[in-house]
């Protein structure tokens, strides 16, 4: 493990894409998947749209998870994001559908072209 988190280390963490990642789905699509998201959470959990998304995966001693970053929240049930506000989600619990992933307390659509990437655990404790 690397314990120093340098500006340079952060700089590439979140603004460095990986490798192109096709999860997300067309946003032409979005109204469709985003019933099926509400569906799915059924009054439990928030359900956010994101575009512009990393796909971070994360290894800490035995564990391994993964988190999304996005740069522009599309759509949200709730209050916690605003419209074109950015995200960085809590670990990954599954996948429903390719596009929609969720973590203990949200679902996130992921919209469009993403990329993904491994992450230092050391930037992940750091934020």
């Amino acid at each position: 493990m690397n314990n120093k988190v340098t500006l340079e280390s952060l700089c590439d963490t979140f603004f460095t894409k990986g490798e192109g990642c096709d999860f997300g789905c067309d946003e032409s699509h979005l109204d469709k998947i985003w019933m099926k998201a509400i569906d799915i959470a059924d009054g439990n959990k928030n359900v956010y749209a994101v575009k512009n998304w990393m796909l971070m995966d994360i290894e800490m001693e035995q564990n391994k998870f993964s988190i999304v970053k996005a740069d522009y929240v599309l759509r949200s049930n709730s209050r916690n994001f605003d419209i074109g506000d950015w995200v960085r989600t809590s670990p990954i619990v599954n996948f429903t559908e390719d596009c929609i992933c969720e973590t203990s307390n949200s679902f996130y659509i992921l919209v469009g072209e993403g990329s993904r990437k491994n992450s230092d655990e050391s930037i992940f404790l750091f934020c």
